[in-house]
């Protein structure tokens, strides 16, 4: 490499050090997000204030997004019965 392209290089090798640094602390913070759910445009359920994306808006969910268990086969929505793959 001539000295241009190892600047150039190091700078891109900084650049990603600093870029995990942010996604760690972005990490961090939503884990420990107080969520407010509200629903999108498309009906899907996101956080209003860390922007986390929870799958499908669900008015009757205590958590406001639709929660699957094993007994209806990971499928159905335990509070409203819509399926997961909806059309």
């Amino acid at each position: 490499m001539n000295k241009d392209q190892e600047s150039y290089a190091k700078k891109v090798s900084d650049l990603r050090v600093y870029i995990r640094q942010i996604q760690d602390i972005l990490s961090r913070l939503i884990k420990e997000c107080k969520h407010l759910i509200i629903s999108s445009d498309w009906a899907g359920a996101y956080c209003n204030i860390c922007g986390e994306n929870f799958g499908w808006y669900c008015e009757e969910s205590p958590v406001k997004y639709c929660e699957y268990d094993k007994s209806s086969g990971w499928i159905m929505c335990k509070h409203c019965q819509e399926p997961r793959e909806r059309k």
